[in-house]
């Protein structure tokens, strides 16, 4: 159900208005990577004056599309191709149409980007929600050698900080110890604590929401002392 959307609108700087239209009919695979936007439309209302208008279920994605592809290629053209920054309006949706889609057996695949150690839930729920899966498993594979997947206790805080106290005494951070130094001394313990871990997790799909069990979450362990982005891509296999 769509509850929000954002109108932007904005001017091209002089001798870039062809660079702007061709800017927002690319943006395709940038908006792509955004799960919670459920509706995107580059506008043009006339020469040098364009638009973006975008439609969410909730204030989450509204949010994570403010802070997503998108907005950031905007802001690092706005002194190249913008003749000034876009005005920029929430709005609160009252009623909507969209196309509908029929509900087949799928398998859908998808890759997320978030910031280690972020909670992922809403993403991997509106993942759920556009597959039109009700039953099903979903795979998700963590794209990296530094960091893992777990599903652990999502009751207790301590327990993660457990489990990373124990795998930083288990592999510990010394230079003396390992060849392959030239990326920082974090580096070669997170791979062999990854190696140590799994980057992939199964989860049965009943009724379009994870059947976790009650006490647990799927995490992104990360294993390396800095803050990373971790890329998660999910493949869903059901009906």
């Amino acid at each position: 159900m769509i509850s929000k959307a954002l109108l932007a609108r904005f001017e091209s700087r002089s001798g870039h208005d062809d660079d702007v239209r061709r800017l927002l009919a690319d943006a395709g695979p940038l908006v792509a990577q955004e799960p919670g936007t459920l509706a995107w439309f580059g506008l043009r209302f006339g020469r040098g004056d364009y638009g973006i208008f975008d439609a969410f279920a909730d204030e989450a994605g509204r949010d994570a599309h403010l802070n997503g592809a998108v907005a950031r290629t905007l802001v690092g053209e706005r002194d190249t191709l913008l003749a000034g920054a876009p005005a920029i309006d929430k709005l609160d949706v009252l009623a909507h149409k969209l196309p509908a889609e029929p509900l087949v057996d799928v398998a859908k695949g998808l890759l997320l980007t978030f910031k280690a150690k972020a909670g992922h839930a809403r993403e991997v729920a509106a993942f759920l929600r556009d597959a039109r899966a009700a039953d099903g498993v979903l795979l998700a594979y963590l794209r990296h050698t530094s960091a893992s997947l777990t599903i652990q206790e999502n009751a207790d805080p301590d327990v993660l900080r457990d489990l990373g106290d124990f795998f930083r005494r288990l592999v510990p951070e010394d230079a003396q110890r390992y060849r392959h130094v030239t990326e920082g001394p974090d580096d070669m313990p997170g791979h062999i604590r990854a190696a140590l871990t799994a980057t992939q997790v199964s989860v049965p799909v009943q009724a379009g929401r994870l059947a976790l069990g009650t006490w647990q979450a799927v995490y992104v362990f990360e294993h390396r002392a800095g803050r990373f982005q971790r890329h998660l891509a999910l493949h869903l296999l059901g009906e």
